[in-house]
């Protein structure tokens, strides 16, 4: 009877270690296109929950128990890719990873509206249109180059006229853009008014 018992412990503690045997999976994980290896690399077993990173060889290895297994990698820039497979031993998997697919052109539109003594670009005014349209004008037509001889640092010459010299330079020492691109003759009536039309206008800046 003893020697009975020992016996059925002894194979069932046979089973159970081979139940829980485990053994280690490896490999490199390189770019699918270049074959570069990649650093740091994160792999997880979305079945036991257990993962690793690649080293500065891009080479991986996780021990984990026998059974099924299902590999996810992941890496900034790269699709993740899924393996499943069943374990049983000692394994090696290369996985080359893709890239994902460039994004199409991104442009992002921005106001400055910090400008003044509380900007970072010296002496720089922004004047909002609505403040333009308020200034008195001439026949009733407001003008917005006009409207920047009433602020500090600007003259305006020979009254009447858009001209403006601004700190005692002269009127064609100015750069005027619209829209990031330069405009050369801005005044119409021998420089009574100039072609910029308050009601096209957003915003402006001196």
């Amino acid at each position: 009877m003893k020697r009975t018992t020992t016996f059925l412990l002894t194979v069932w503690s046979v089973l159970c270690l081979q139940a829980q045997s485990r053994h280690t999976i490896s490999g490199y994980i390189t770019d699918q296109s270049s074959k570069e290896t990649m650093i740091g690399a994160t792999i997880l077993d979305q079945k036991s929950g257990r993962g690793t990173i690649t080293n500065e060889y891009g080479f991986y290895s996780i021990t984990l128990p026998d059974g099924p297994v299902e590999f996810r990698t992941g890496y900034v820039g790269y699709k993740p890719v899924v393996i499943p497979f069943t374990l049983y031993k000692d394994t090696i998997i290369n996985i080359d990873i893709p890239t994902i697919d460039a994004l199409n052109e991104v442009t992002i539109f921005g106001n400055r509206e910090v400008l003044g003594v509380r900007g970072s670009q010296m002496s720089a005014i922004d004047i909002p249109i609505e403040q333009i349209k308020a200034v008195p004008a001439m026949f009733g037509e407001t003008d917005v180059l006009k409207a920047l001889q009433l602020l500090p640092g600007v003259q305006a010459g020979t009254e009447a006229t858009a001209g403006l010299y601004v700190r005692g330079g002269n009127p064609d020492e100015n750069l005027l853009l619209l829209d990031g691109v330069p405009v050369y003759n801005v005044n119409h009536m021998f420089g009574m008014f100039s072609v910029f039309n308050p009601d096209a206008i957003k915003n402006v800046t001196l």
